[in-house]
């Protein structure tokens, strides 16, 4: 069962995302490059102190685990409407500021809980907003991307190139 509470927070994703700009190809770039200080900072602390890049960023600390101990901890959150939101909110606004195209694995998990919910609406509602930003990453850069303008086709979203 969903909370009201995992609704409200996906419910202000799915505004985010549908108000946000749409990059063009350009503007990622312009993005990227003025990025390239974050960036440069990350490695100089990476070799001043030995962490690796998910410590040195700040990436969330199940990023940070040994394989299996994050694959146990992806199967623990797999379900939890409220953490796979929160990875994505984190995510987008990390792509609004450094152009870094989020992993779809955790909107994909959004769909389906959604999908596992009876909840067609709002999960087309969230792979609307998504589509808006990524629906022009195909298939061929990552089968997780696909799956998701699959699934956004089925429900009658149309998937087009954004960029």
């Amino acid at each position: 069962m969903i909370e009201e509470k995992d609704l409200i927070a996906l419910n202000a994703l799915i505004a985010l995302m549908e108000t946000s700009p749409v990059f063009t190809k350009e503007q990622l770039k312009t993005i990227s490059d003025e990025d390239r200080v974050r960036l440069q900072s990350i490695l100089e602390r990476m070799l001043l102190t030995g962490e690796n890049y998910g410590q040195a960023s700040g990436a969330p600390d199940f990023l940070n685990q040994p394989y299996e101990d994050f694959r146990l901890h992806l199967k623990k959150t797999d379900n939890l409407l409220n953490f796979q939101t929160k990875v994505v909110w984190d995510a987008f606004n990390l792509y609004l500021k450094s152009g870094e195209t989020p992993a779809p694995y955790y909107a994909l998990r959004i769909a389906i809980i959604l999908s596992k919910a009876k909840m067609k609406d709002k999960e087309k509602q969230f792979l609307s907003a998504w589509s808006r930003h990524f629906s022009s990453i195909r298939s061929s850069s990552g089968s997780t991307y696909g799956l998701l303008n699959h699934r956004a086709r089925k429900l009658g979203v149309v998937v087009t190139d954004n960029i």
